[in-house]
């Protein structure tokens, strides 16, 4: 199955303020295609997509695949927005991460190993915390955010 998905459905979008999901939604055409929607996030005018089949986060017009040097994405099966940031569940990698906009880039700004065994899938961003679903270990994790 494919869900296709227009830019316009990822970018912050003045003409989509206040629209509720659904409506944002039924605004798009065609343009983007996502193949494996594993998780999908949505937060004011900003929508957020791991593709599992892909290896890449589609958010905020932008395809997250590869970031720094030489890192990236293996099969993402969670996404979450917090106040400035988008956290990723980096299934194959076992390990979370946070992306910071700078411009029109998405840069790693940090990055949690949930230890061996562990299998993150879903997140979730509430009261300056992110919650980790852990399929591998059996728990969820609550993530610290204090950045130094």
């Amino acid at each position: 199955m494919t869900l296709s998905l227009a830019a316009t459905a990822v970018v912050i979008a003045p003409n989509l303020a206040g629209a509720s999901p659904p409506d944002a939604l039924t605004r798009v055409s065609s343009d983007t295609s996502v193949t494996g929607a594993a998780d999908v996030d949505y937060d004011a005018d900003r929508l957020a997509i791991a593709d599992t089949d892909a290896s890449s986060v589609v958010a905020s017009g932008t395809t997250i695949s590869s970031f720094g040097a030489s890192d990236s994405l293996d099969s993402p099966r969670g996404v979450a927005w917090g106040p400035n940031e988008l956290y990723v569940s980096d299934t194959g990698n076992d390990r979370v991460l946070e992306f910071v906009l700078d411009g029109e880039e998405w840069v790693l700004s940090n990055e949690w190993s949930l230890g061996v065994g562990s299998d993150p899938r879903g997140l979730d961003y509430g009261g300056g915390l992110v919650y980790v679903a852990d399929a591998g270990l059996d728990k969820v994790h609550k993530l610290s955010l204090i950045h130094i």
